[in-house]
């Protein structure tokens, strides 16, 4: 008498959507954010130098995309919040749209950072 095969164990990580496709949120948080960008260094010296240097290409050719993304929408939310500052709208519109700006613009200038970084490398 032969036993049915156990069932496969939940992964840690889940399946994509069916037919390649990937979610809205997953897209728009690959575009605003260099996740999955780079790997992981594992195995001997020479195999993690290797996935070092990759590491750093991908990077040399994302960071300026993510400069320009985040710049771009610093410049939007500042005009937004200049034009709301103009229009004598409340302080706290003002300020709901002044705060991301100095976010976004944040993250603009640490992508710049390391994108000079490593480009003076």
């Amino acid at each position: 008498m032969q036993t049915p095969p156990l069932p496969h164990p939940p992964t840690a990580t889940p399946e994509p959507p069916a037919g390649g496709a990937s979610s809205f949120g997953s897209l728009l948080r690959r575009y605003l954010l260099p996740v999955g960008l780079v790997e992981r260094p594992a195995g001997d010296i020479y195999a993690c130098r290797s996935v070092i240097e990759h590491n750093k290409d991908a990077l040399r050719r994302w960071l300026p995309h993510y400069v320009r993304v985040h710049a771009a929408l610093a410049g939007l939310l500042f005009a937004a919040a200049g034009s709301a500052g103009a229009a004598d709208a409340p302080v706290w519109v003002v300020a709901a749209v002044a705060v991301p700006a100095a976010g976004e613009m944040g993250l603009a200038i640490c992508f710049l950072g390391a994108a000079i970084a490593l480009r003076l490398e």
